[in-house]
């Protein structure tokens, strides 16, 4: 949509066919970062230097023959940050340099738990902290935030205990504010099912 003239609203301008869902959108100097459904293509990149005729510039397949899928994304500087959902083991957590046309894997962490059914579905970076809104990915519960220390991508380290989110709720929301995390939950079962919570962290 062009966003020059409020009076032009609504008056789409392109559209791009990817064969995937889009669970998270950055967009940077002229390029858009898709963390999408598709195991083949987590990450997706489209060139919006036309933005009448956007193409698509190239994708990334995340390690592991399982079935994964980007989930979150959170970009400071030429860095981007990558959390998917991954069922065995491997890397939740990706680092890329995004400073050239195609992004470039600068490091990855392993945050499975029992099972590895996990998913990074809100991924916020502060200063040299990645903070992960986890979750169960097969019965979409136990809500969590996890710290990991990225100031070196190549050496990803947990820096804090797990805090659960009420209820065993399943991770919806994430946002920042000064020194305070605030976290989105709801449980999807159980007596507290569709009963949303806000966790001040």
């Amino acid at each position: 949509l062009p966003a020059h003239n409020p009076s032009d609203f609504p008056a789409p301008l392109s559209s791009i066919e990817l064969g995937a869902g889009i669970n998270a959108l950055y967009i940077r100097n002229n390029q858009a970062y898709l963390a999408t459904n598709d195991s083949n293509r987590e990450l997706i990149t489209i060139d919006l230097t036309d933005l009448a005729d956007p193409s698509l510039l190239g994708s990334y397949n995340a390690p592991g023959a399982a079935p994964g899928q980007g989930k979150s994304l959170s970009v400071i500087g030429d860095t981007l940050y990558l959390g998917r959902y991954y069922s065995s083991s491997g890397p939740e957590l990706m680092v890329f340099d995004i400073s050239d046309a195609t992004p470039v894997l600068r490091g990855s962490q392993d945050i499975g738990t029992s099972g590895n059914t996990i998913g990074a579905y809100g991924t916020l970076v502060r200063n040299n902290f990645a903070f992960l809104l986890t979750g169960n990915s097969t019965t979409n519960s136990n809500g969590a935030m996890r710290v990991y220390n990225v100031k070196n991508p190549a050496a990803i380290a947990a820096v804090s205990n797990t805090v659960s989110l009420p209820n065993s709720g399943a991770p919806v929301a994430l946002d920042c504010e000064d020194t305070s995390l605030f976290v989105a939950s709801t449980p999807s079962t159980g007596s507290f099912q569709n009963r949303g919570s806000i966790t001040v962290i």
